[in-house]
């Protein structure tokens, strides 16, 4: 019976060498409603003839394994990105988007990703660059000497 039960759980996950294959095939399917139902499904094993049998699936993926392999498929083709624009005059908004004005030493405020909802700034110098590429919308990400981890939004400098 506790085989029973642990079949209708698995649903059609039963191994086909099973005797109670007729049986358990019209028993309904168990949806999972949680992820942690999908878990134990996944991981699931039965003991039937002093066997243990592992019912668990090899992907984390979440797609049963079927993922197609190689790269034979077309690529989709990405849109060519937008030049930067111009550099802004000292003092004006935007000046903290270009690798090239944030300087290792210099004193910046920058928004932290935990700020970033209420804007506030955090002001301190720069020990080095994280953002490798010349330009970014959102500003160039930094680490400040006090270890903190932000994007650029202005220089001390140009107040």
């Amino acid at each position: 019976m506790s085989f029973l039960r642990l079949a209708f759980v698995v649903g059609s996950l039963v191994l086909p060498h099973s005797p109670t294959l007729a049986l358990v095939s019209r028993v309904p399917l168990f949806l999972p409603q949680s992820s942690s139902q999908i878990a134990a499904i996944r991981h699931a094993s039965f003991t039937s003839c002093g066997t243990t049998t592992s019912l668990s699936m090899s992907s984390r993926r979440g797609d049963g394994g079927n993922r197609r392999r190689g790269g034979g498929g077309a690529r989709r083709q990405r849109r060519p990105r937008d030049p930067p624009p111009p550099i802004p005059l000292p003092g004006q908004p935007g000046r903290g988007c270009f690798r090239e004005l944030v300087i290792v030493g210099n004193d910046v405020f920058v928004v932290k990703k935990d700020d970033q909802r209420s804007g506030v700034e955090t002001r301190g110098t720069v020990l080095r660059h994280l953002t490798k590429s010349p330009y970014h919308p959102r500003g160039i990400k930094v680490m400040l000497v006090s270890g903190d981890v932000g994007r650029v939004t202005r220089f001390v400098d140009d107040n």
